[in-house]
């Protein structure tokens, strides 16, 4: 659970005060810098404001800090995406796979990584366990069908 005062700079950051929450969060990790939370917040706000070197460095700080955090492996996969760094991306999520085996997010985005990597069976394999856990994943059933269309 997050203290009283990280959900506030949570707040800030879900208003877009995103300066602010850059310079709070910076000064929560200056007051306790053995807390993985802040690192994660700090990291997400640095990717809304598109400085994903600084957004990455900071997911990471929190899983050294914290190795099975998987909201932080999660974030520095969209993070290493965004570098077009897929294999890194694919590492993350299967890491947030493994932590919480039912994530449908990270399996979904699994799924496209592996597609953009080429490996199409790959992408189906993950999408057809998204459907079982998950029937009605609208997204993922149409992705699916696509590549379904795609082998013929």
């Amino acid at each position: 659970f997050l203290s009283p005062p990280y959900i506030i700079l949570r707040l800030y950051l879900n208003k877009g005060w995103i300066d602010l929450s850059i310079v709070q969060f910076n000064h929560a990790i200056s007051i306790n810098p053995d807390f993985a939370e802040p690192h994660l917040y700090l990291g997400a706000a640095y990717s809304k404001k598109d400085l994903i070197d600084q957004a990455i460095e900071e997911y990471e700080h929190a899983i050294a800090l914290r190795h099975d955090y998987a909201d932080a492996h999660y974030n520095l996969g969209i993070a290493y995406l965004k570098q077009c760094l897929i294999d890194e991306a694919i590492s993350e999520w299967k890491e947030v796979i493994r932590i919480r085996p039912n994530d449908i997010n990270s399996r979904y985005n699994l799924a496209m990584a592996y597609f953009n990597h080429g490996e199409t069976e790959q992408a189906i394999a993950l999408l057809e366990e998204i459907l079982s856990i998950k029937p009605d994943f609208a997204q993922a059933r149409s992705f699916l069908q696509m590549l379904y269309g795609m082998r013929r």
